[in-house]
């Protein structure tokens, strides 16, 4: 059995006790850290039905990425890069852009991204 080390800290006249990070859980594995992902730009190359999103943290094994309710394929990934197809016929607006660990959807971001005159043909 593990030992688990607490911390107190008094905080006026309550007190919240934080569990100290172990060597491992109960099955003895390191659980490491994963940062979220973040976007820092996209652009949209509508003659090649490409999306190019920069940014950081990214799922390079098989990140989600969803364009308003569409999911895209995923071409291309990297830690700092995502190549995906963009749909044929997405009409000119504004999108809700996510990007998702595949493995954990609740490491995502959003970015709203402008999609621009006329549709992706």
């Amino acid at each position: 059995m593990s030992k688990q080390l607490s911390y107190l800290f008094a905080i006026g006249l309550c007190a919240v006790a934080v569990p100290s990070a172990q060597a491992g859980g109960p099955s003895g594995a390191i659980h490491s850290f994963r940062p979220q992902p973040r976007i820092l730009s996209a652009l949209v190359d509508t003659g090649q039905h490409r999306l190019f999103i920069h940014g950081v943290n990214f799922d390079q094994q098989s990140p989600s990425v969803t364009l308003g309710d569409s999911i895209l394929s995923v071409l291309q990934a990297s830690s700092t890069e995502i190549i995906a197809s963009l749909p044929q016929g997405t009409p000119a607006s504004t999108y809700l852009l996510t990007v998702s660990a595949a493995d954990d959807l609740s490491r995502s971001e959003t970015f709203n991204l402008q999609v621009g005159e006329g549709e992706v043909r």
